[in-house]
């Protein structure tokens, strides 16, 4: 037993830094992607006439060719480390504990045998639950986030309708209680909207966070 959870360990493990290579590779190329984007951007507003440049948007794209450079260096620096590790994984030849193991295994008699099975399935089965209960627990929290992110888009449209709303009132107000009345009705209603979403916006970052 304690020799088939060690090679499990090890198996693991490669697996793992496999994972994580791929995943930065995955991120390196959508790196690349933005990176290409950038520059064409760049290079297409150098062909456009210089009074219709804006520097906003020039000084921009500069600054995000930089920042996106910079995160491939980092990435780039990271996929050369895993390639070391991985390359020196795949030489390795079977480990001592490997070769102990297989042997081991051979000469196990049927009822130890049976026993390691089951074993493994109730340890399959408990691993599967785990994983069946965070895969709910994530379904859950992207329903909150949703459901948050869908209040916050409302609210701020209901507060830009009401701002507007008691901006051309202040503008064409003639004076007069019922007008002033209304004003204030419609500025304490637009406050109580900013912080309704202030909080729905708390909320929706703490989701996102936990």
């Amino acid at each position: 037993k304690f020799l088939l959870n060690g090679i499990v360990a090890d198996r693991v493990n490669k697996a793992q830094l496999r994972i994580e290579y791929e995943d930065k590779m995955t991120e390196y190329s959508e790196i690349m992607r933005k990176l290409v984007g950038e520059v064409r951007s760049l290079d297409e507003s150098g062909d456009i006439p210089q009074e219709n440049v804006s520097n906003t948007n020039t000084n921009e794209n500069e600054e995000n060719i930089e920042d996106l450079e910079l995160r491939l260096e980092l990435v780039s620096s990271d996929l050369e480390r895993l390639r070391k590790r991985l390359s020196r994984e795949d030489m390795k030849e079977a480990s001592p504990l490997e070769k102990k193991t297989e042997k081991a295994i051979k000469n196990l008699d049927t009822k130890t045998i049976h026993a390691l099975l089951w074993e493994f399935v109730e340890k399959a089965t408990s691993v599967e639950l785990e994983k069946q209960r965070q895969i709910q627990s994530v379904e859950k929290k992207d329903h909150v986030i949703g459901s948050l992110r869908s209040e916050v888009d409302q609210l701020d449209q209901k507060l830009h309708l009401l701002s507007t709303d008691l901006a051309d009132r202040r503008r064409y107000s003639v004076g007069g209680k019922d007008t002033v009345s209304i004003i204030r009705a419609l500025q304490k209603e637009c406050d109580d909207v900013k912080a309704t979403l202030e909080e729905s916006r708390r909320k929706c970052l703490e989701s996102e966070k936990a």
